[in-house]
């Protein structure tokens, strides 16, 4: 144990040192979490785009493929 936690918990007493303790873990891990849900967020950004332009993609071929069954059918 260092001497700055033993005199920190003689000066303050126990349950202090341990709020203050676990208000620091609690912080660093919101940190870490926005920092991951940022990142998350931004690739499910690219996500979609590369989604909605893969969807216009299809739905361009889908119309042309329609259009020449169409064409087949009314031929026969």
């Amino acid at each position: 144990m260092s001497p700055d936690l033993v005199t920190s918990i003689s000066t303050l007493g126990f349950p202090i040192v341990c709020s203050i303790g676990l208000a620091f873990a609690l912080w660093r891990m919101y940190l870490k979490m926005s920092t991951t849900l940022d990142m998350v967020t931004k690739t499910n950004q690219e996500l979609v785009l590369t989604n909605s332009s893969l969807i216009k993609n299809i739905d361009t071929k889908v119309d042309k493929l329609e259009i020449k069954v169409d064409k087949i059918l009314i031929s026969k």
